[in-house]
Protein backbone atom coordinates (compact mmCIF):
# COMPACT_ATOMS: atom_id res chain seq x y z
CA UNK A 1 0.00 0.00 0.00
CA UNK A 2 1.49 3.60 -0.82
CA UNK A 3 2.72 5.85 1.95
CA UNK A 4 -0.43 8.75 2.70
CA UNK A 5 1.07 12.02 1.33
CA UNK A 6 2.02 14.25 4.30
CA UNK A 7 1.15 17.91 4.01
CA UNK A 8 4.73 18.72 3.49
CA UNK A 9 4.99 16.91 -0.05
CA UNK A 10 1.43 18.29 -0.82
CA UNK A 11 2.61 21.89 -0.12
CA UNK A 12 5.48 21.26 -2.41
CA UNK A 13 3.55 20.31 -5.39
CA UNK A 14 1.27 22.64 -5.40
CA UNK A 15 4.16 25.37 -5.32
CA UNK A 16 5.57 23.28 -8.12
CA UNK A 17 2.16 23.57 -10.17
CA UNK A 18 2.07 27.28 -9.24
CA UNK A 19 5.86 27.77 -9.95
CA UNK A 20 4.95 26.27 -13.50
CA UNK A 21 2.22 28.28 -14.21
CA UNK A 22 4.48 31.57 -13.72
CA UNK A 23 7.26 30.25 -16.23
CA UNK A 24 4.35 29.44 -18.47
CA UNK A 25 3.11 32.45 -18.47
CA UNK A 26 6.87 34.47 -18.25
CA UNK A 27 7.52 32.39 -21.47
CA UNK A 28 4.50 33.71 -22.87
CA UNK A 29 5.52 37.56 -22.14
CA UNK A 30 9.13 37.37 -22.84
CA UNK A 31 11.72 36.09 -25.30
CA UNK A 32 13.70 33.07 -23.93
CA UNK A 33 17.49 34.56 -23.43
CA UNK A 34 16.20 37.97 -22.36
CA UNK A 35 17.84 39.81 -19.15
CA UNK A 36 14.21 39.80 -17.64
CA UNK A 37 13.36 36.62 -19.07
CA UNK A 38 16.19 35.29 -17.15
CA UNK A 39 15.68 37.49 -13.91
CA UNK A 40 11.92 36.25 -13.78
CA UNK A 41 12.71 32.53 -13.95
CA UNK A 42 15.04 32.64 -10.99
CA UNK A 43 12.48 34.75 -8.45
CA UNK A 44 9.52 33.20 -9.71
CA UNK A 45 9.52 30.29 -7.47
CA UNK A 46 10.42 32.67 -4.22
CA UNK A 47 7.36 34.66 -5.05
CA UNK A 48 5.43 32.33 -5.37
CA UNK A 49 6.26 30.80 -1.88
CA UNK A 50 6.13 33.90 -0.39
CA UNK A 51 2.70 34.58 -1.61
CA UNK A 52 1.39 30.86 -0.39
CA UNK A 53 2.84 31.55 2.89
CA UNK A 54 1.37 34.87 3.77
CA UNK A 55 -1.66 33.59 2.52
CA UNK A 56 -1.71 30.57 5.24
CA UNK A 57 -0.22 32.79 8.10
CA UNK A 58 -3.42 35.38 7.41
CA UNK A 59 -5.85 32.67 6.81
CA UNK A 60 -5.28 29.45 9.29
CA UNK A 61 -5.78 31.94 12.04
CA UNK A 62 -8.90 33.31 10.78
CA UNK A 63 -10.26 29.51 10.30
CA UNK A 64 -8.78 28.57 13.65
CA UNK A 65 -11.11 31.91 15.06
CA UNK A 66 -14.25 30.79 13.50
CA UNK A 67 -14.23 27.25 14.50
CA UNK A 68 -13.93 28.40 18.20
CA UNK A 69 -16.40 30.80 18.28
CA UNK A 70 -18.96 28.14 16.47
CA UNK A 71 -18.40 25.62 18.87
CA UNK A 72 -19.47 28.33 21.20
CA UNK A 73 -22.21 29.72 19.50
CA UNK A 74 -23.61 26.15 18.73
CA UNK A 75 -24.38 23.70 21.18
CA UNK A 76 -26.01 20.27 21.06
CA UNK A 77 -29.48 20.06 21.15
CA UNK A 78 -31.23 21.66 23.90
CA UNK A 79 -31.48 19.06 26.98
CA UNK A 80 -28.29 16.46 24.88
CA UNK A 81 -28.67 14.37 22.03
CA UNK A 82 -30.45 10.96 21.25
CA UNK A 83 -28.04 8.59 21.93
CA UNK A 84 -27.94 4.87 20.12
CA UNK A 85 -25.82 2.40 20.82
CA UNK A 86 -26.73 -1.56 20.06
CA UNK A 87 -27.56 -3.30 24.00
CA UNK A 88 -27.46 -6.84 24.61
CA UNK A 89 -30.65 -8.39 26.24
CA UNK A 90 -28.77 -8.78 29.33
CA UNK A 91 -28.77 -5.52 30.01
CA UNK A 92 -32.05 -4.15 32.06
CA UNK A 93 -34.09 -1.55 30.54
CA UNK A 94 -33.74 0.49 33.89
CA UNK A 95 -29.66 0.42 32.94
CA UNK A 96 -30.05 1.06 29.23
CA UNK A 97 -31.97 4.24 30.13
CA UNK A 98 -29.64 5.77 33.41
CA UNK A 99 -26.72 5.10 30.87
CA UNK A 100 -28.56 7.26 27.86
CA UNK A 101 -28.93 10.09 30.38
CA UNK A 102 -25.85 9.93 31.57
CA UNK A 103 -24.32 10.22 28.15
CA UNK A 104 -26.58 12.96 27.03
CA UNK A 105 -25.97 14.99 30.03
CA UNK A 106 -22.10 15.35 29.14
CA UNK A 107 -23.59 17.14 25.76
CA UNK A 108 -26.13 19.32 27.15
CA UNK A 109 -24.19 22.49 26.80
CA UNK A 110 -21.36 21.62 24.68
CA UNK A 111 -20.60 23.10 21.77
CA UNK A 112 -20.29 21.11 18.24
CA UNK A 113 -16.63 21.01 18.63
CA UNK A 114 -16.27 20.04 21.86
CA UNK A 115 -13.58 16.73 22.41
CA UNK A 116 -13.92 16.55 26.04
CA UNK A 117 -17.76 16.08 26.02
CA UNK A 118 -17.14 12.99 23.71
CA UNK A 119 -14.39 12.20 26.27
CA UNK A 120 -16.17 12.26 28.99
CA UNK A 121 -19.44 10.66 27.86
CA UNK A 122 -17.00 7.52 27.01
CA UNK A 123 -14.85 7.55 30.25
CA UNK A 124 -18.61 7.41 31.95
CA UNK A 125 -19.96 4.19 30.16
CA UNK A 126 -16.65 2.63 30.70
CA UNK A 127 -16.87 2.89 34.62
CA UNK A 128 -20.21 1.75 34.77
CA UNK A 129 -19.15 -1.63 34.59
CA UNK A 130 -20.87 -2.89 31.38
CA UNK A 131 -18.20 -2.40 28.92
CA UNK A 132 -15.22 -3.57 28.12
CA UNK A 133 -12.16 -0.36 27.79
CA UNK A 134 -12.62 1.40 24.45
CA UNK A 135 -15.75 2.81 23.75
CA UNK A 136 -15.76 5.25 21.27
CA UNK A 137 -18.33 7.63 21.09
CA UNK A 138 -19.03 9.28 17.53
CA UNK A 139 -21.26 12.44 17.02
CA UNK A 140 -23.64 12.44 14.36
CA UNK A 141 -24.64 16.17 13.59
CA UNK A 142 -25.37 18.25 16.43
CA UNK A 143 -28.63 15.80 17.30
CA UNK A 144 -27.18 12.61 17.80
CA UNK A 145 -24.68 10.50 19.49
CA UNK A 146 -23.92 6.96 18.50
CA UNK A 147 -21.87 4.47 20.59
CA UNK A 148 -19.35 1.67 19.52
CA UNK A 149 -18.60 -0.86 22.61
CA UNK A 150 -18.24 -4.13 23.55
CA UNK A 151 -20.52 -5.05 26.25
CA UNK A 152 -19.23 -7.23 29.15
CA UNK A 153 -21.15 -10.75 28.72
CA UNK A 154 -22.79 -12.28 32.33
CA UNK A 155 -21.89 -15.83 32.93
CA UNK A 156 -23.47 -16.75 36.38
CA UNK A 157 -24.87 -15.22 39.42
CA UNK A 158 -22.90 -15.33 42.58
CA UNK A 159 -24.59 -15.50 45.76
CA UNK A 160 -23.90 -13.24 48.58
CA UNK A 161 -25.89 -11.88 51.78
CA UNK A 162 -29.61 -12.85 50.19
CA UNK A 163 -28.45 -11.30 46.71
CA UNK A 164 -27.89 -12.60 43.29
CA UNK A 165 -25.21 -10.43 41.77
CA UNK A 166 -24.00 -10.90 37.86
CA UNK A 167 -20.25 -11.62 37.49
CA UNK A 168 -18.47 -12.39 33.92
CA UNK A 169 -16.07 -15.05 32.75
CA UNK A 170 -13.30 -12.72 34.73
CA UNK A 171 -15.01 -12.17 38.05
CA UNK A 172 -16.15 -9.00 37.15
CA UNK A 173 -19.00 -7.66 38.96
CA UNK A 174 -21.48 -6.44 36.87
CA UNK A 175 -24.18 -3.17 38.33
CA UNK A 176 -27.16 -5.25 38.61
CA UNK A 177 -28.52 -7.47 41.32
CA UNK A 178 -31.69 -9.28 42.76
CA UNK A 179 -33.04 -10.61 45.85
CA UNK A 180 -32.19 -14.66 45.63
CA UNK A 181 -34.04 -16.41 43.06
CA UNK A 182 -35.78 -13.57 41.74
CA UNK A 183 -33.17 -12.61 38.54
CA UNK A 184 -35.28 -12.53 35.48
CA UNK A 185 -32.34 -14.55 33.33
CA UNK A 186 -31.55 -18.05 32.85
CA UNK A 187 -28.18 -18.93 34.42
CA UNK A 188 -26.08 -21.11 37.00
CA UNK A 189 -26.28 -19.83 40.51
CA UNK A 190 -22.37 -19.62 42.06
CA UNK A 191 -22.97 -20.36 46.13
CA UNK A 192 -21.05 -20.80 49.08
CA UNK A 193 -18.44 -17.96 48.22
CA UNK A 194 -17.31 -16.43 51.48
CA UNK A 195 -15.52 -13.18 50.01
CA UNK A 196 -18.19 -10.12 49.76
CA UNK A 197 -18.79 -8.55 46.27
CA UNK A 198 -16.70 -5.99 45.67
CA UNK A 199 -18.05 -2.06 46.29
CA UNK A 200 -17.15 -0.64 42.24
CA UNK A 201 -18.83 -2.28 39.42
CA UNK A 202 -16.63 -3.47 36.87
CA UNK A 203 -14.12 -4.86 39.66
CA UNK A 204 -13.01 -8.43 40.27
CA UNK A 205 -14.59 -10.39 42.84
CA UNK A 206 -11.67 -11.96 44.67
CA UNK A 207 -11.22 -15.54 46.00
CA UNK A 208 -9.73 -18.47 44.55
CA UNK A 209 -12.64 -20.75 45.11
CA UNK A 210 -14.59 -18.68 43.03
CA UNK A 211 -12.46 -18.74 39.65
CA UNK A 212 -12.80 -22.75 40.43
CA UNK A 213 -16.78 -22.59 40.28
CA UNK A 214 -16.67 -20.68 36.66
CA UNK A 215 -14.02 -23.08 35.49
CA UNK A 216 -16.61 -25.99 36.11
CA UNK A 217 -19.00 -23.57 34.96
CA UNK A 218 -17.01 -23.27 32.09
CA UNK A 219 -16.65 -27.28 31.45
CA UNK A 220 -20.54 -28.19 31.97
CA UNK A 221 -22.47 -25.42 30.61
CA UNK A 222 -22.63 -25.92 26.50
CA UNK A 223 -24.06 -29.71 27.54
CA UNK A 224 -28.15 -30.09 27.08
CA UNK A 225 -28.23 -31.71 31.06
CA UNK A 226 -26.92 -28.52 32.24
CA UNK A 227 -30.43 -26.72 32.95
CA UNK A 228 -30.48 -29.17 35.52
CA UNK A 229 -27.85 -27.48 37.91
CA UNK A 230 -29.47 -25.31 39.58
CA UNK A 231 -25.95 -24.07 41.41
CA UNK A 232 -22.29 -24.77 41.85
CA UNK A 233 -21.72 -25.15 45.65
CA UNK A 234 -18.53 -23.78 47.03
CA UNK A 235 -19.21 -23.80 50.62
CA UNK A 236 -16.73 -26.69 51.57
CA UNK A 237 -14.04 -25.93 49.50
CA UNK A 238 -12.77 -23.83 52.28
CA UNK A 239 -12.70 -27.32 54.29
CA UNK A 240 -11.13 -28.85 51.44
CA UNK A 241 -14.23 -30.44 50.95
CA UNK A 242 -15.54 -30.89 47.22
CA UNK A 243 -16.93 -28.39 45.18
CA UNK A 244 -20.87 -29.85 44.87
CA UNK A 245 -22.93 -29.53 41.97
CA UNK A 246 -26.29 -29.00 43.23
CA UNK A 247 -29.46 -30.26 41.10
CA UNK A 248 -33.13 -28.12 40.51
CA UNK A 249 -34.69 -30.96 42.79
CA UNK A 250 -32.24 -30.74 45.35
CA UNK A 251 -30.11 -33.47 44.71
CA UNK A 252 -25.89 -33.06 44.88
CA UNK A 253 -23.43 -34.39 42.61
CA UNK A 254 -19.73 -34.32 44.57
CA UNK A 255 -17.98 -32.85 41.47
CA UNK A 256 -14.45 -32.83 43.38
CA UNK A 257 -11.68 -29.93 42.18
CA UNK A 258 -11.05 -28.74 39.27
CA UNK A 259 -7.14 -29.26 39.74
CA UNK A 260 -4.88 -32.33 38.32
CA UNK A 261 -5.51 -34.95 41.60
CA UNK A 262 -4.89 -39.11 42.08
CA UNK A 263 -7.36 -38.93 44.05
CA UNK A 264 -9.83 -38.01 41.40
CA UNK A 265 -10.79 -38.90 37.66
CA UNK A 266 -9.66 -36.44 35.18
CA UNK A 267 -12.54 -33.91 34.23
CA UNK A 268 -13.47 -35.15 31.25
CA UNK A 269 -14.45 -38.14 33.00
CA UNK A 270 -16.19 -36.89 35.12
CA UNK A 271 -18.27 -35.23 32.61
CA UNK A 272 -18.34 -38.52 30.43
CA UNK A 273 -20.28 -40.00 33.27
CA UNK A 274 -23.07 -37.33 33.40
CA UNK A 275 -23.15 -37.45 29.24
CA UNK A 276 -23.78 -41.19 29.99
CA UNK A 277 -26.49 -40.91 32.80
CA UNK A 278 -28.40 -38.32 30.63
CA UNK A 279 -28.13 -40.40 26.99
CA UNK A 280 -29.30 -43.90 28.99
CA UNK A 281 -31.67 -42.28 31.84
CA UNK A 282 -32.54 -38.85 30.38
CA UNK A 283 -31.64 -37.02 33.59
CA UNK A 284 -28.83 -36.45 35.72
CA UNK A 285 -31.01 -36.37 38.74
CA UNK A 286 -29.74 -38.67 41.71
CA UNK A 287 -31.85 -41.47 42.44
CA UNK A 288 -34.71 -40.64 45.73
CA UNK A 289 -32.90 -40.56 48.49
CA UNK A 290 -29.41 -40.80 47.20
CA UNK A 291 -26.14 -38.46 46.14
CA UNK A 292 -23.90 -38.93 43.23
CA UNK A 293 -20.12 -38.86 43.02
CA UNK A 294 -18.24 -38.65 39.92
CA UNK A 295 -14.56 -38.14 41.27
CA UNK A 296 -14.18 -41.49 41.50
CA UNK A 297 -12.91 -44.37 39.24
CA UNK A 298 -16.98 -45.71 38.79
CA UNK A 299 -20.42 -43.34 38.76
CA UNK A 300 -21.19 -43.65 42.61
CA UNK A 301 -24.24 -42.90 44.33
CA UNK A 302 -23.99 -42.39 48.52
CA UNK A 303 -26.75 -41.41 50.93
CA UNK A 304 -28.63 -38.00 50.26
CA UNK A 305 -27.84 -35.64 53.07
CA UNK A 306 -30.46 -34.63 55.14
CA UNK A 307 -32.02 -31.54 54.63
CA UNK A 308 -31.38 -31.25 51.11
CA UNK A 309 -33.75 -29.13 49.92
CA UNK A 310 -34.49 -27.21 46.11
CA UNK A 311 -32.56 -23.77 45.74
CA UNK A 312 -34.34 -20.48 45.07
CA UNK A 313 -32.54 -20.28 41.28
CA UNK A 314 -32.29 -17.57 38.54
CA UNK A 315 -35.79 -18.29 36.36
CA UNK A 316 -35.60 -21.04 33.98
Amino acid sequence: MPAKPTNTSALRRRLEVLSTWWSDKVASWLPEGSPRRVWCDRTGGILVGLVVILAGAWGVPRLVARADLMSREQPMTAGGPTVRFAHPEWIPDTEIARLEVAVRSEFADAGVFDRSAIDRAAASLEQSGWFDPGVVVQRVGRSEVCIVSQPRRPVAFVRHGGRDHLIDAQTRILPVAWTAGDAPFVGVVIIGTTQPPPEQPGMPWSGTALRQGLAVLALISAKPWCREVSAIDLSEVRDGGPITLRTVKGGRIAWGSVEPSAAEVPLETRVAYLDRLHSVVGTIEPPPGRDLDVRLDYLATTPSRAGSQPLASAKR
